[in-house]
């Protein structure tokens, strides 16, 4: 994920590698797959406005793939939101940060939210994981819940 730092305060949207592609195919004039996740980031860089239903969260993985003095790393997911961070691990364990007041995410909040959110943050997390194209667009899209948004 990236932000743009020349952005004014309370502007904060982010894009992911996954609009890497779909940006570099337009501007070598080249059609871009349906089946392709991201966003082009042209116009942005190019500097038209962002768009109104661009991302609300970016999707976040890591896949078990090896062994460390530990044992075996957890496989997690998460997703980050301009203003918090979510993280799933398949040991059943969960985080939660606000990043408006602990951007070092030292306070993890899982343990008093309340299960909706973490549980709507879980459901969204896994519907991205195996989405597509216009699908992936549509639920990183999605509104937050509300307790998200609200002050910390």
């Amino acid at each position: 994920m990236t932000t743009n730092p020349t952005a004014a305060a309370g502007d904060k949207k982010f894009a992911s590698q996954a609009d890497l592609a779909p940006t570099f195919a337009e501007w070598a004039g080249a059609s871009v797959p349906d089946c392709v996740d991201g966003r082009s980031l042209a116009p942005i860089l190019a500097g038209d406005a962002v768009p109104a239903d661009w991302r609300q969260v970016g999707l976040i993985e890591h896949a078990e793939s090896e062994f460390d003095e530990t044992g075996r790393k957890p496989t997690w997911v998460a997703l980050r939101g301009t203003e918090f961070l979510y993280t799933s691990y398949n040991t059943g364990e969960q985080e939660l940060y606000d990043l408006r007041v602990d951007p070092y995410e030292v306070d993890n909040l899982a343990a008093t939210t309340d299960t909706a959110t973490l549980a709507a943050l879980a459901d969204r997390a896994q519907q991205m994981r195996t989405c597509q194209a216009d699908t992936c667009r549509s639920f990183e899209s999605e509104p937050l819940p509300p307790e998200l948004l609200s002050a910390s």
